[in-house]
């Protein structure tokens, strides 16, 4: 199943990630591979992090906690892809 971007951003908010401006990263304008709907790992300050554009280039969300190693960013956002089909929508609201 493919979701749209808000679609996306409702389920994301449930699984602790945090939303940015409508930026694109620098590298988005270097080549082809890095336009439109994607996720992005990058290093910062020596931790791994990622982010995820919509396919008008607009970064959408990104991970509120950095890892410390490669791998466990990588499988942080699989696992963030595999809630993203699955958890339902659920107010915030509701669980009170």
């Amino acid at each position: 199943m493919k979701l749209d971007s808000i679609e996306m951003q409702r389920r994301a908010v449930l699984l602790g990630l945090t939303f940015a401006s409508s930026t694109t990263s620098s590298s988005a304008h270097a080549n082809a591979k890095c336009k439109g709907e994607r996720i992005e790992v990058y290093r910062s300050s020596g931790k791994w992090r990622w982010r995820l554009f919509a396919s008008n280039g607009w970064q959408i969300a990104e991970h509120s906690q950095p890892y410390d190693d490669k791998r466990a960013c990588l499988d942080g956002i699989e696992s963030v892809k595999r809630a993203l089909t699955s958890a339902p929508i659920t107010m915030l609201e509701d669980c009170e």
